[in-house]
């Protein structure tokens, strides 16, 4: 989160990439209203009635997250009784299986008053144990047309990502532009969707440093998965590989960088979604670092719209909390100021990084987790990133258990040996089973030695932690 990233060496495509909230809870539909008020002036015509009473309420809308309720309103009268609202969904894995709205009596004429269909029953907001429940394959609007194939591309080991940009709304309002790459599977098709994954790189990085190091082995494991890989560049004015004393450099979840990284996500999502055959319900954001920081921050705020996120080397950062202790992360568009008195880069307390205590339930959603730290990281501290992990056990309805998959002694002896680096996972017990909590250790060295950063090849995996990363993204329905 604050410190920089290795420079890795980048291969010379001639490419040059240039770094360039408001979210709400879901609600179920409102109860079925009473249909006509009453069938009026029946008489030959059944005027008023309706000649032929009216369909009641729509099909109750999906519960989604929340379960909405069944026909929005009874139909009229009219000459053949109308029916009430058809059968309401429920909330997928709701407790409850509701049912439709009954059938509205007809009015014979108009002589009655007919009664609309009576509200289905609301499901649960969410499934048992108030979670929400996985659901299948669901395509964006972009399914059917062709893919967005146009600009400057960048071939890296058998994929071609393809430089795209978005203009969008930020910080005050002001337009603002940032870029990103884009890959497409092998097999993809214009009307089948794919599952996406974001991958975001570390302070002062950017999306072709996660390409070709940062980030090592996620394009790589996406490709084989058969899912969109898409890599991107934060939005700041800082500079990109500035010297060492540069400020302001560019990073992810501090103040002065939130509010417009939040956006420009959301921008790219959207336009992805637009142009692209994407399983909205398959969509995973990872990050390191800095970028790590970021992905706990979206699997939070936008978790009714993420599958799963994965941080490595990162925590739920401290972003709105100057003084340790704050109890729940705030989202950037909440009219309540705490954003802005939150420190900025080069502003923030070294020894509170990550917050210290936090309230998940506020969160929007689920998400399944997954967390990949340094034993001995010193930027993201182990033991404080240990408290986000601990944040996000209850909020999936994950049991209490064992949750350190090797000793620090093991890990101090394979280093000090100079043993093949480990990364040993553990997951948190009996999580919902839509939503395991995935803690992995590991003990390479990283860009200075200190177990900060991205497990890369030198790990027992040739494509290091973006393995551990797709095998866990691949196990979620």
């Amino acid at each position: 989160m604050l410190r920089r990233m290795f420079q890795r060496p980048l291969f010379n495509f001639g490419v040059c990439l240039v770094a360039s909230i408001a979210l709400g809870c879901s609600s179920g539909g409102g109860g079925g209203n009473n249909g006509g008020t009453t069938g009026s002036n029946g008489g030959t015509t059944g005027s008023n009635g309706g000649t032929t009473g009216s369909t009641g309420g729509t099909t109750g809308s999906t519960g989604g997250t929340t379960g909405s309720n069944g026909g929005t309103t009874g139909g009229n009268g009219g000459t053949t009784g109308s029916t009430g609202g058809t059968t309401g969904n429920g909330g997928s894995g709701g407790s409850t299986t509701p049912t439709g709205g009954t059938t509205g009596n007809g009015g014979s004429g108009g002589s009655t008053t007919p009664t609309g269909g009576s509200g289905g029953s609301a499901g649960g907001t969410t499934g048992a144990g108030g979670i929400e429940a996985a659901g299948g394959a669901a395509m964006s609007t972009g399914c059917g047309m062709d893919p967005d194939t146009t600009g400057t591309t960048l071939p890296y080991n058998g994929m071609t990502f393809y430089k795209k940009s978005v203009t969008f709304a930020g910080k005050g309002g002001a337009s603002v532009s940032g870029e990103y790459l884009i890959a497409l599977p092998a097999n993809y098709a214009k009307s089948t969707p794919s599952k996406i994954g974001f991958e975001m790189g570390g302070f002062t990085r950017d999306a072709i440093d996660c390409i070709y190091g940062d980030c090592w082995g996620f394009s790589t494991e996406g490709h084989k998965a058969n899912a969109i890989v898409v890599a991107m560049t934060q939005i700041n004015s800082g500079p990109l590989h500035p010297g060492q004393n540069a400020m302001p450099q560019a990073g992810w979840e501090l103040t002065n960088e939130l509010e417009n990284n939040v956006a420009f996500f959301k921008a790219v999502k959207a336009d992805i979604f637009s142009k692209y055959c994407v399983d909205t319900n398959h969509v995973f954001v990872a990050g390191g670092s800095s970028g790590g920081d970021m992905a706990h921050y979206l699997g939070c705020w936008m978790g009714d719209e993420l599958r799963g996120i994965a941080s490595v080397g990162g925590c739920m950062a401290n972003t709105i909390a100057p003084v340790a202790g704050k109890a729940a992360p705030v989202d950037a568009t909440m009219p309540n100021g705490a954003l802005e008195a939150a420190p900025a880069r080069g502003q923030e307390d070294p020894m509170n990084i990550c917050l210290h205590t936090m309230d998940f339930g506020v969160c929007k959603g689920n998400v399944a987790v997954l967390m990949v730290h340094g034993f001995k990281d010193p930027h993201i501290p182990y033991a404080e990133a240990r408290l986000t992990r601990d944040a996000w056990s209850p909020k999936n309805a994950c049991g209490t258990g064992p949750t350190t998959p090797l000793s620090l002694t093991d890990l101090h002896t394979m280093i000090s040996t100079g043993g093949a680096n480990k990364i040993k996972c553990v997951d948190a017990p009996s999580c919902n089973a839509d939503y395991p909590v995935r803690w992995c250790e590991h003990s390479e060295g990283g860009y200075d030695g200190s177990t900060h950063g991205w497990p890369s090849n030198a790990t027992e995996n040739p494509d290091g932690a973006g393995t551990d990363i797709w095998a866990f993204w691949n196990s979620l329905k």
